[in-house]
């Protein structure tokens, strides 16, 4: 672990591997917590000398998960002082295909695949409770397609696939719809 701590904090790399839940969402929160106040001195004397921040690499290889958790952690995301840069390597799928769209710079190695689809949500309990369950997911997915709509060049046709079925997309389709920014290669 200690060699782990060491890459954390001299190279600024978090990984999400696997699927997203609450002890996933925290360790990833906890990790961009530390980073940006550990190097917060750092980073506000780049901004005012007019220079970028040094980015935090935001390795994603994960099928996705808790919508309320991958939100955190993008709230997480969008509060700190420092960029992310978002890489897929492997997969993004569902809520991670989310998380990947929402760092300042968005990455994919070559083979990277990346799927997003309608939100998926099991509903138990009293029947005069479903309702509010249903409304529930139909607001969290709401939000998922507004992000969507604002970070990305996906057409209507994508839009609706990615809504109703599961929309994947190679490295190549991603770049072309401006869900990343480039392609990276050694």
């Amino acid at each position: 672990m200690e060699q782990y701590d060491k890459f954390l904090t001299d190279n600024n790399n978090i990984f999400l591997n696997g699927e997203i839940d609450q002890k996933i969402a925290l360790e990833i929160n906890q990790k961009l917590i530390y980073l940006d106040r550990l190097k917060l001195p750092e980073s506000q004397d780049l901004i005012e000398k007019g220079k970028s921040p040094t980015p935090v690499w935001f390795w994603i290889n994960s099928n996705g998960g808790s919508i309320i958790n991958g939100l955190s952690i993008i709230d997480t995301m969008e509060i700190m002082h420092m960029p992310i840069y978002t890489v897929i390597v492997g997969m993004a799928y569902s809520m991670a295909a989310i998380i990947s769209i929402s760092g300042d710079k968005r990455l994919a190695t070559r083979n990277s695949s990346w799927m997003m689809h309608d939100s998926y949500g099991e509903h138990r309990g009293y029947s005069n409770k479903l309702d509010a369950q249903l409304n529930h997911n139909k607001k969290l997915e709401e939000k998922l397609m507004d992000i969507l709509k604002k970070k990305t060049k996906l057409r209507k046709k994508q839009y609706d696939v990615a809504s109703h079925y599961d929309l994947y997309l190679d490295s190549e389709e991603c770049k072309e719809f401006k869900i990343i920014d480039d392609i990276l290669c050694i």
